[in-house]
């Protein structure tokens, strides 16, 4: 059976100038035939967040410098997708990670969607988690 839901990132097409902001692209698409909630507030932070990045270069990964705090997920960050709809949010990726060396960087991410607000308990919300094919940026 396959997801019911695809999770895509797309990174900048390098090289990159290792001086750039860069930001990816996050989607999240509904590729059932119902339409669902999902959780679109694309909260970047690893092992709490909705999206966790791994990042690696040079077979060392980078770690994640961005302090975060987290508050509960409320029903106005749900959105209802229907079939063939797609939710696109940006993110800064050097706000989080320090990508000033030059050279190639891994990048995979994860869509994690565990807890549904109570307004929404009732409703068709998708919870699980979506792996996003691995992307490769070069910084020069």
């Amino acid at each position: 059976m396959s997801e019911p839901f695809r999770f895509l990132i797309t990174v900048p097409r390098g090289p990159v100038p290792a001086s750039d902001q860069i930001v990816v692209n996050l989607e999240l698409a509904n590729t059932s035939e119902e339409p669902r909630y999902v959780n679109a507030r694309f909260a970047v932070a690893p092992a709490v967040g909705e999206v966790r990045f791994t990042i690696r270069s040079q077979d060392r990964e980078i770690p994640f410098k961005f302090r975060v705090r987290l508050g509960e997920a409320k029903a106005s960050d749900f959105l209802l997708l229907q079939p063939g709809e797609r939710v696109i949010a940006g993110y800064c990726l050097t706000r989080g990670y320090d990508l000033s060396q030059p050279g190639n960087y891994d990048i995979a991410a994860e869509y994690v969607s565990e807890k549904t607000p109570p307004e929404l308990q009732s409703e068709p919300v998708f919870r699980g988690h979506l792996q996003a094919s691995g992307v490769v940026l070069v910084i020069e």
